[in-house]
Parts: C-alpha cells; structure tokens; sequence
C-alpha cells in the first residue's frame, strides 16, 4: 500500500472562536452536552474508513465521511451532504424501497439505531437504549421489516457481538441467537439465511500481521434449524461478507502476505477465487462496508480513499472519484496553559495518616520519610531526625509507640518500634527482607506484617504474595503465619487470637498458627477490608471510594456489593479514600486522600441523624500542609562550541554557547555573540550537537514498587540516561504521584513526571451523569494530575462530560483513542491530545489529515505499540537491532528485565509492520501543520522513546521534525511551552549533548554524552554527576538472575 501522498486539495481553514458552551447542565444534559464554536471547512477527495452503500435503483452511493452522512452519483462527482453537527453518523444503508436511510448516531449520547428519509431530513431514533453498549453494523431485512444489527457491549469493541432484530416501528428488540457471536451480520436474499465472520474453533489470536483471530471464517446461520456452519476456510482467516441479491456470490475479505483482496465464492459450485486484489487492509476490522450492486454484476468497495467498481464477471475494476464539501463543527479546544512551580512543592499526596489514641498528633509519610503534627493545627515534621526510607506508621493501642517498615535500595528493608514522642528506633526483625503494612494486636504484644522477597520489588503489584508474619512487640522471634497477597491490610481481632486479611475481594481470618482459616466477607473488586475492633463492622474501598456495612456474627461468608449487604450499607466518601484505620475503640473510621486526613465517627454514619450521602462533609478534616524546597543548583555552567538545535523553528546555531545560571538558561546563541560569566565553570562540547530535553509524550514509567516506595531505580534512571529530561505519564498507579513528587524534591533522580494518575476506565469509575464525571477527575487533580484521561468510556455522553470536567477543574485533557471515528469524536469535543493510532489498523487519508491538523488535538501515534495483533513496532527493533546488547540498558536495567524484552520470539516480515503502512498519516498531518508528539509507551524504558522518532522518521518526516515531536511539540501540547521543549533564555535548562547530529542521522539521538536536567549535568553513560558539582551516581542493587559473570 503506498504510503499516503501529499493533500490533493488546498484546504480552507474557517476557525470561529467562541465561549465554552453546553448544551445544558448537569445530569439534565441528556444527549450531546458540548455547543460547536468553531468550524472546520475543506473540500477533500479522499476518506478515511468510508462504508458505502447502493441505492436500489442503482444510481447513487451512500456513504460516511468523518462523521456525517454524503450521497454521491454511481458515476462519481460531486457529493451531497445529508446530516451534519457534531454527533458521529455512521454506517448508512437504504431501505429496500429506497425511501428511507438507516444508520448507527450518538446524537442522543450513546450510539443508537436512526432513521431517516433518503435525502437526511427528518431524522428520527429508531432505538433509544442508554446503556454501557452500541449498536453497530445494521442490515435491512430483505421485506423491509426488520434491522438486524450487533449489539456490543461495553468494554472491547468484540464484547457481546451478538446479533439482534429491531423491528423498523420501535421496540426493544431480541436477539437473534444467544448462542451466535461475530461481526458483519448480513442476511441471505430471504430471511432463512444469516452470514457473519465467527468462529467454530478456539480464538486464538494470529500474530502474522493480519490482526484475525486465526480461525475466523464466514459462517452461515441457518434459522430454520438453527445450525451454524462454516461456509470458507481460508487459511488466514475470512471477514465481512457480503451476499449478492441473488444469493448466488459471497464476496469477502482474505489476507495473503501482508495484503487484504476480495475474495469471490459461488455458493452453489463452492468455487472461490481473487476478485480484487489488493484493497485497503481496513476492510479486515468491524466499520468498513462494501455491497452488491442491485443487479449483482459488481461489488462496490473502498480503497486509497476512495470508490472502487469491480465486476463480477471479468474481474475489471474502475475508480469512482468523489469530492465532498466538509464543514465540521468543533467544540472548543481545551487546551490549559499549565503552571510551572521550581521554587518550593507543596505536597499533595500523603499516606498513612494515623491520630494518635489521645487525639493530639497525627503521624503519615510522605516523600519517603516519616512526619508527625501535633493537632489541631501544627506544622509538619520529620518523625525520625534525619531519616528516610521509612513507610507506613501505626500507633500502639496504648499510643506509646510507633511501629513503622523501612527500605533501601543497597540495605534492604525491616520492621522498627519507636517512642511516639521520639527517640531511636529500634529494629524489631533479623533479617533484611520487604516488609510492609505493620498491625499492633489489641494488647499490644504483638506487630503483624508482611514479608516479601526482595526480588519481587521490581514489579510489585496486586497479585503479589507474601508471607504474613507477627513478631512480639519488645522484639523476638518472628512467627511465620501463612502467605498472602502482599497488597493488603492486616489485622488482629478483639481477641488477639486471629488475624484478618484480603484475598481477591475476600476477607479470610486465620489463627496465629495460619490454621482455622474462615472466609468472613465478600466483596468483589474491594481493594481495602478492613473489620472493625469488635469485628460488628467492615470499611472497604472499591473504586477508591469508602464503604462501611455491618457484619452480622454468622457462621457463612457475607456477601456484600456496594448497593447492598444484610443489614446497614453506606457510602462513606464522593472524593476519594485510601489507608483505612479504625480508631482504638472502634468508634471512628479514618482514611487519607491526596494531603487531607479525615476521621468520621460511626454514629454520624449510621445514627438517626445521619445523611444519606454527603458523609465526608461531616468528617473531622485535617489538610496537611508540607512544603519542601525545589532544588535548584548554584553557580553559572557555560557550554561552548556546540551546533545548537534549538527547536525555535528550523533554527541551527553552528559554534554556539549555552549559559545555564542556576535551573534556567541565561544566555544561548553565536559563541562570538555571548559573553559568558568570568565564575562561570566551562565545558568544552566543540563538534558535538546539543538539543532540548526529550519528553516522552506517552510514558509509563512502570516497574517501581507501590506502597513501600524507593529513592533510587531503574526505570527513572535509565529514561535520564537516554535523554529523556520530563515525562508525560498518561496511565498510572496513584504510587506515581507519590513518585512525582519524590522526585521534584529531588529525593530521587529521574525525569519530571506530570501524569494523569490511572486511566479512568468505566471499570474504574461508575460515569451516570456530569457529576460523576467531575468527581472522577477532581480525585486526581487534588493529587496533582495535569491532565485527565477518559479511557473507553462506552458512551459519547460520558466522554463529554469527562472532557467538561477536565475543562472546569483547569486541566487539560487526553483519551484513550480506539478507532477511527472514536478519535473523530473525541477530536470534534475538543480533546486537547488522543493518544495512539487508530486501533482498527487503516491508511489516514486527506479527510481525516486535515481534520486531525487543523483542530489542535495533539496526536501521540505510538507507532511503538501500534498493531491489531501484538506491539509490532516494539518488535521490529527487537528484530532488527541488538537490544541485548546495548550497554546502557544492561547497566541500568536488571538482566532478567532486559532478557524479558529483548528475547523474544515473536518475528515478522518487514511488510507485516504496521507502522510502515498505517503510520503514514503521522508525517502527513506534521506536514499540514498539525501537532504529532512521540511517545515510548514505556515499552523499554528511554529507548522506546527514540524508536518512536526513528519510526517517524521512516514513515516520511524530516529528522527535524521528528525531533520536535520528542520536544516542543510535547511541551506545546501539555501547555507548558513557556517553560520546557526549546532552547531558549528564561526556559529551563533541560538538554542534551550528543556526539553526532541526529539531522544527518536521526538514529544519532542515542549517542549521549551529557545530560542536563534543570540545570544540573550528568554522564551520559553513568549519570555521574558533572555539574554543579561531582558526584557518582550512589549505588543501588536488586536482586537480579543473570548469568554468573554479571
């Protein structure tokens, strides 16, 4: 397929700027909430993932482009706009008659079934369903009567899949067969017949490029007697079939050597050959169709962005060329310019915090170390006298004592008891180990703990087990209990004879010997069960929100829901809780969330006067101010002789000279032109290039341990190491705010992190109207998100209201992308980026070039995970350089972790790869002027970042311009331009210095000499420190497996 060609019609861009609008407010807003104030117009002669029907007379093509229903002559001409507006109307058919349109639209927020005379007017709901699900592929019935359609369900484009009759004059419909699952459901030319791809065999999944679940074939429904058999048996797999009026020829879609063809069988001689070959690969997923003409002499399809003809009998093929008047309607584009704060961070995110007995301190951690404030209004500070490496504090029932877990990168880690008015600790365990989450029994005699290989710290997770232990308060031998999962919270009943912990939605009780084991209660997908002292209540945490319900004394396992339990149930928080601790007595309930401690008594949850919701309100809040300074370095570093790309335009100074005073630069351009401070220290980089910081507009900076937390690892190391000076992190754990932060004080070394906090998936957060939506946002930006994002959300109501959420709270706002017209809603909303190429593997043509350009959205193609079938792009490096063997990785990264990546036996041909193909309409928007930004995925962290520029590059940017996807463009696109992403005077000195110039060769970005993050420089293979003073890079060590010679 070649790759896409430049725009074939100069575009007029009208831009009409107006206040945010909605439709209406609150959950009243029904439909589509977000009012257009801009407006997009082009003429284009191509589109994106077209499908397109036939009118019965033969005369006319119906089709889809970006959203709004055309009608154009068989002929080809100028094309007729039907709909228009922001919602997205899609897959069109005529009736059998010819009279009316039938076609999928969110116009009442969720995509529906419409109708619609032929020419667009009077467009009306055939179906009006509100739930997570969407119609999609309809079909008339051959008399006219019925839809047959497939229902999905919310959560993957392929869940539910099964098909469904609507009859045309409203109902709700049944489905087909319960037992029958698939795409392109079409029906014979009577109704005894339906065919559809399916399955008869297992789904595995087919990693030979062409993203089919191998044994996927055309089947045949017979409604009659029910049978489903398999009607081709192609070896790649065959998809959407379309049936002639006759019933005589299946045409459909196959794939050979990379490459999709129409395949042609005759149903009554079963012979089967190429119709047309090659065709767009889009064809393969569930959007695209293609139809018989009326007389069935021809199939009309897409392909290159536009229609093509091709006769049954002869195999000639012609083109149908189009050209169609665009005019989008936008909503405005939020696009926030985002602070910068290198002075002093106010920490927002605390864990951990416990009043003591007497009510008079609260201790927590924070920024790995342990605090403590005298109440009600005391300022913060350290616990422990110069300490760090110190987590999760508990107070003894008598509030005497303190007993906390610690951890270090080279010492490993232990538990300690302290005097809670200060004193030494004193170490309660033997031997080093990964302990975590202490428990005081009532009488205080005993701390319950965990204890975790230290091996498994490197990718700590839910899933994780460990061993329970307890171990006498004044010290002693530990005691071994049983395994459990190490994310956990541990506790002892009244009696002191049992301990309490979660498993998989399970509150399990066992003696102190581990035998006796009881499973109390039930929650699925709680992450904290905490039972109160007396064991008459259980606190649990689903969706990171509180919960409280009684616990009758019962010899059965309690089962409860947040909706409902066998006696009292109440949601206790709206914002967000974590760390749950009862008090002593049991009377109150306290949590943490961002930097607020809450404590609410239990009368006030289940009194007579309690509300029924709003309970948070009522708490004791106690806001934990911590302030800490930013480091920033003292003094003056110039470097000279450079060749600067600064990302100022196309702007190269040849012999040039930087001046970093302190964090920022002071100075930069012509040596001959800068005069450089007489204190300055001097850096000689003559013949090298320098260029701004990388920003990886699509991180994961994953790997690091949750909970007990580190000051030093890999992952944040190895991304500096590569250049890479700031992260956008757009799916992670809460830890990583924690992180951020560690790392903004400068506890730990590594790039700035602004994150997302964890993708808010309809998994994670329950969206029934706009107040659900702000308080799923709002719980992110209290601990410091610089931006949201919607993942997935099923409905385009939710994906409004999330996008209004973000806007109100002052951030901006991104999403997960999915298909092609999922992004083209998300683009006409107003998202200020979309993240990933279109998920249903296709060629961007000129439409959807231009939309994509001229709106704003920032498009993070991650061409390094872009496939329908596996991380192709990742792959190919792994295939065709030596990653093993890179040794920067191998110093910073453990052999296990590097073995894990790099040998892999998943292996293509280089027509197979994706990005080759589908990731052409990266370059083509860059050219037209649009905002494209890399992003490595955290595939292998900091490499996958300069993998993403390279296959940029090969996809037909310039090296220039593929640098600025890693730079300005990023920091553009996270409004922190003013700040980050060139080299300029007043930006922060974050740089790179490389030994060659990547505008020669891009692939010249990995050779790293230095490396200045806020004006401080390292070694580019050891991240010594050179400058402001020097300084090794401390030591650190994890538990590795490599080979002996290590």
């Amino acid at each position: 397929m070649p790759l896409l060609r430049q725009l074939p019609i100069t575009a007029i861009l009208l831009l009409i700027v107006a206040p945010p609008a909605y439709a209406q407010e609150g959950d009243a807003c029904d439909s589509l909430c977000i009012v257009p104030t801009r407006t997009v117009s082009f003429v284009t002669t191509e589109g994106t993932q077209m499908n397109v029907d036939v009118s019965p007379d033969g005369q006319t093509l119906l089709f889809d482009l970006l959203g709004d229903l055309y009608s154009v002559p068989r002929g080809g001409g100028d094309a007729t706009r039907l709909t228009n507006g922001m919602a997205l109307d899609l897959q069109p058919v005529f009736s059998p008659d010819g009279t009316q349109l039938l076609f999928v639209s969110d116009r009442s927020g969720n995509e529906n079934l419409w109708l619609a005379n032929a020419d667009g007017s009077d467009p009306r709901p055939l179906t009006t369903e509100r739930g997570d699900f969407h119609f999609d592929d309809p079909e008339w019935s051959p008399d006219g009567e019925y839809v047959l359609v497939r229902r999905n369900e919310a959560g993957s484009p392929n869940a539910g899949r099964t098909p469904w009759l609507i009859h045309v004059d409203g109902g709700k419909g049944m489905e087909l067969a319960d037992d029958v699952a698939g795409l392109g459901f079409r029906w014979g030319p009577d109704d005894r017949y339906v065919y559809f791809r399916g399955s008869d065999g297992p789904a595995a999944t087919s990693l030979r490029g062409n993203g089919l679940p191998q044994p996927a074939q055309i089947m045949r429904l017979d409604r009659r007697t029910g049978d489903v058999a398999a009607i081709t048996r192609t070896p790649s797999g065959s998809a959407r079939p379309a049936i002639s009026p006759d019933g005589h020829w299946l045409a459909y879609v196959a794939d050979i050597d990379a490459q999709s063809g129409l395949r042609l069988r005759n149903l009554v001689t079963l012979e089967d050959d190429w119709l047309a070959f090659p065709i767009d690969r889009e064809h393969l997923n569930r959007r695209t169709r293609f139809t018989f003409t009326p007389d069935g002499s021809a199939v009309v399809f897409v392909k290159d962005g536009t229609f093509h003809e091709v006769e049954v009998a002869t195999g000639a093929v012609r083109e149908i060329s189009f050209a169609a008047q665009v005019e989008q309607e936008l909503g405005p584009l939020i696009k926030q310019t985002m602070p910068f704060e290198d002075e002093e961070l106010s920490v927002r995110n605390v864990r951990y915090g416990q009043i003591s007995p007497d009510g008079s301190t609260l201790v927590f951690g924070s920024l790995n170390q342990l605090w403590s404030m005298d109440l009600p209004d005391g300022e913060p500070r350290p616990l422990v006298p110069g300490g760090d490496g110190q987590y999760q504090p508990t107070f003894s029932p008598d509030g005497e004592s303190i007993a906390f877990v610690s951890w270090h990168a080279t010492e490993g880690g232990h538990v300690w008891r302290m005097p809670a008015r200060g004193g030494e600790p004193e170490r309660l365990t033997a031997h080093a180990a990964y302990y975590a989450n202490p428990a005081w029994s009532a009488d205080g005699s005993k701390v319950v703990y965990v204890r975790e290989d230290p091996a498994a710290i490197r990718n700590r997770n839910s899933d994780n087990r460990g061993f329970i232990e307890w171990v006498p308060s004044s010290g002693g031998e530990a005691m071994t209990v049983v395994s459990a999962p190490s994310d956990n919270v541990f506790t002892f009943t009244e009696d002191g004879t049992r301990i309490t912990f979660a498993e998989r939605g399970m509150l399990v009780s066992v003696r102190l010997d581990g035998t006796e084991r009881r499973e109390v209660a039930t929650v699925e997908g709680a992450a904290e069960m905490v039972p109160s002292p007396d064991g008459r209540w259980l606190a649990f945490t689903l969706r990171e929100e509180v919960y409280v319900a009684a616990l009758p004394p019962s010899l059965e396992t309690v089962q409860l829901t947040p909706q409902s339990g066998p006696g009292p149930l109440q949601r206790v928080t709206r914002d967000g809780g974590q760390d749950l601790k009862w008090s002593t007595d049991g009377s109150s309930l306290s949590w943490v969330f961002a930097n607020v401690f809450s404590r609410l008594e239990l009368d006030d949850v289940f009194g007579p006067a309690a509300p029924e919701d709003g309970l948070d309100q009522r708490a004791e809040r106690v806001d934990i101010d911590l302030v800490v300074p930013m480091p920033k370095p003292e003094g003056t570093v110039a470097l000279t002789g450079a060749t600067v790309i600064t990302m100022r335009g196309d702007e190269v100074i040849q012999d040039a000279t930087i001046v970093v005073s302190a964090n920022r630069i002071a100075a930069i351009g012509p040596s001959s032109d800068v005069a450089v401070p007489s204190d300055a220290r001097v850096i000689d980089v003559s013949g090298r290039t320098i260029i701004p910081g990388l920003i990886d507009a699509h991180a994961h900076i994953r790997g690091m341990p949750r909970d007990v937390l580190v000051d030093i690892a890999p992952e944040p190391l190895v991304n500096l190491a590569f250049g890479v000076t700031m992260a956008r992190d757009v799916n992670a754990s809460t830890d990583q705010f924690h992180y951020r932060e560690i790392i903004a004080a400068g506890r730990m070394l590594g790039p700035r992190i602004f994150m997302t906090g964890p993708s808010q998936t309809s998994g994670a957060i329950r969206i029934d109207n706009y107040e659900d939506a702000f308080a799923g946002v709002k719980r992110y930006v209290d601990r410091g998100s610089f931006s949201t994002k919607q993942y997935m959300q099923p409905q385009r109501r939710q994906i409004q209201w999330m996008l209004r959420a973000g806007e109100e709270l002052g951030i901006q706002t991104t999403a997960e992308g999915g298909g092609v017209m999922r992004q083209v809603a998300m683009i006409l909303d107003g998202y200020t980026a979309v993240e990933h190429a279109p998920t249903d593997w296709v060629n961007m043509y000129d439409d959807f070039v231009q939309l994509y350009a001229r709106s704003g959205t920032m498009y993070v193609p991650t061409l390094v995970v872009a496939s329908p079938s596996t991380y192709q792009g990742e792959l190919y490096w792994y295939q065709t350089t030596d990653v093993h063997a890179d040794e920067k990785l191998a110093r910073f990264l453990t052999h296990a972790a590097l073995d894990h990546k790099s040998r892999t036996s998943q292996r293509f041909m280089e027509d197979e790869y994706y990005f080759l193909d589908g990731g052409s309409g990266s370059a083509a928007i860059a050219e037209a002027g649009g905002l494209v930004a890399s992003g490595g995925h955290g595939q292998l962290h900091g490499l996958a970042l300069h993998w993403e520029m390279w296959m940029l590059e090969m996809t037909g940017m310039t090296p220039h311009d593929a640098l600025r996807t890693a730079t300005i463009n990023v920091a553009d696109g996270m409004g922190m331009s003013a700040d980050f992403g060139s080299l300029e005077v007043g930006k922060v000195a974050d740089l790179v210095v490389l030994d060659a110039s990547p505008l020669e060769d891009i692939r010249h970005s990995t050779q790293i000499g230095y490396v200045m993050k806020g004006g401080e420089l390292y070694d580019g293979d050891s991240l010594d420190m050179i400058w402001p003073r020097h300084e090794p890079l401390r030591p650190f060590k994890y538990m590795d497996f490599g080979p002996p010679n290590r």
